[in-house]
């Protein structure tokens, strides 16, 4: 993204770029796909599916890049270790980091296999009970996108992160109280549009402080860290619902997770 526009515009860039991406997943995606199954058959579907990845290849074949100086490309281990170490001397990329792969932890498995469980089980729901709640955090991320991209970031923004990101995740707890569908739709478009607040902020601060030319490695060490514990929740949530129940496991992960995440407020710098 630095690439492409200037540095002054990131903020902006960041929330177009939070806007397109959930509306097209959880808005514009379910509903055209919906209409292509219903008419046309679930194979056809994919013919269609597989044409959008052509299409998206000559997009991308057509943007350009701004000039700028390029890195001078050593060996793969070279390269790596360079990103490890800047990371490593940044307190608050480390720290972003760590708290993304806890917050990741405690929430990925509850919200991919819990959510849908409540929703369809104990809520009576059926699949367009499930599809109205993941529309509703595609809306919900689409307005936070709109909102910031209005603004520039707030002066204490990684306080602004780690309070959205900490609010964020508690909004298991609201999925494991809800006892009507609408308490669940509430719960996802306040909780996608924290998220995405907390995004748009972590990607527009990697992009302004991170130097331009080892931008890539810092990325993959963001992707690799944040991630590294997604395996692990999914083990987990499976045995740990099955003891305390569905509904016991997203509020005791909402809780836990949001208190994890907000421990990172206290680290210096």
């Amino acid at each position: 993204v630095p690439d492409l526009v200037p540095k002054d515009q990131l903020v902006e860039a960041n929330s177009l770029d939070n806007f397109s991406r959930p509306f097209a997943l959880r808005v514009a995606g379910p509903a055209v796909g919906g209409l292509i199954i219903a008419n046309y058959g679930l194979g056809r579907a994919f013919i269609v599916d597989a044409l959008t990845f052509f299409l998206a290849g000559i997009a991308f074949a057509m943007i350009r890049a701004r000039r700028g100086r390029r890195a001078e490309q050593g060996l793969v281990r070279e390269e790596i270790a360079a990103g490890f170490r800047f990371v490593r001397s940044e307190a608050w990329l480390w720290g972003g980091l760590l708290s993304s792969a806890i917050g990741l932890l405690v929430f990925y498995g509850p919200w991919q296999a819990l959510v849908p469980y409540v929703i369809t089980h104990d809520l009576g729901g059926d699949e367009a009970a499930l599809a109205t709640v993941l529309a509703s955090s595609g809306a919900g991320a689409v307005l936070a996108s709109l909102l910031i991209g209005q603004r520039s970031l707030p002066r204490r923004y990684l306080t602004l992160l780690y309070t959205s990101l900490a609010l964020g995740t508690l909004m298991l707890a609201g999925f494991g109280v809800a006892d009507r569908l609408w308490h669940a739709v509430v719960a996802a478009f306040v909780m996608a549009a924290l998220f995405t607040a907390a995004i748009i902020v972590w990607n527009t601060t990697m992009h302004k402080l991170v130097p331009r030319e080892i931008l890539g490695r810092v990325s993959s060490v963001d992707w690799m860290v944040s991630t590294s514990l997604i395996p692990l929740s999914l083990l987990l949530t499976a045995p740990v619902a099955s003891a305390v129940g569905a509904r016991a496991t997203l509020i005791g992960a909402g809780f836990l997770g949001a208190l994890g995440v907000a421990a990172f407020l206290v680290i210096p710098r």
